[in-house]
């Protein structure tokens, strides 16, 4: 988890180690999940980049309180519950192609 925040982010591991452990013990450290928490946290700015710093900043605490879902699907269908009515159609018929879109 550590090293998928560090490349992502491009910081030293003394910076990530805490949002990594929050993440971690929210995700077990599966990878999916992982990346959907991340980028829920972004997507929501409790992970913002400041450009004072010239990087990305957060509170560990204000994450390690946040209520998240159980599973990579539970998170999944709250960030889809976020979008709009027609972003949300579109996906609804979409998904009867399957696989066949590329």
């Amino acid at each position: 988890v550590n090293d998928m925040i560090m490349s992502e982010m491009r910081l030293p591991m003394r910076l990530v180690q805490g949002l990594g452990g929050v993440v971690h013990k929210k995700t077990s450290g599966h990878s999916i999940f992982v990346s959907q928490v991340l980028n829920s946290l972004v997507r929501d700015s409790t992970i913002a980049y400041r450009p004072r710093k010239h990087r990305f900043d957060w509170d560990d605490n204000k994450i390690a309180t946040l209520r998240m879902g159980d599973s990579v699907a539970g998170l999944i269908v709250s960030n889809l519950s976020s979008l709009q009515t027609e972003a949300l159609q579109s996906l609804r018929v979409l998904s009867c192609f399957g696989v066949q879109i590329a």
